[in-house]
């Protein structure tokens, strides 16, 4: 039985080891960023701003997370703070990333710095071998 719970307990350490890409997208001003909200049927984000083609993008890409990646930036009394506060992390279903990055780079707007990042997934510097600890 303990065995048991030890491999499920490391299934679930591991699995979240390793993420799917994601997109970090820096926005032009605050008025910029869209308005996201989840829908109830299908879990997935859909996206309000007055730059449509930003919205159509972002709602064809099956959005997963639009989240701030520094939430606490605004806290910080810095000048650079206030361009931390603008950039949101985008996940998408795996299959859609790469081809949402390329779309965001071709895409002709304001919205936006050109400042797109595709982060890949972490990969552990080194495996642990000293597993009697």
């Amino acid at each position: 039985m303990k065995k048991n719970i030890l491999i499920a307990g490391m299934l679930l350490l591991f699995s979240n080891l390793y993420s799917q890409q994601h997109i970090l997208l820096q926005f032009a001003a605050q008025d910029k960023i869209p308005s996201a909200t989840v829908s109830p049927s299908t879990g997935k984000y859909v996206f309000e701003t007055t730059d449509t083609g930003l919205k159509n993008l972002l709602n064809s890409s099956e959005v997963l997370t639009f989240t701030k990646e520094y939430p606490s930036a605004h806290l910080v009394n810095h000048p650079n703070a206030a361009i931390l506060d603008r950039v949101y992390k985008i996940e998408t279903v795996s299959s859609k990333t790469n081809q949402l990055y390329e779309d965001l780079k071709n895409l002709a707007t304001t919205s936006y710095t050109s400042d797109i990042y595709l982060l890949s997934p972490s990969v552990p510097l080194f495996e642990p071998d000293d597993y009697s600890l």
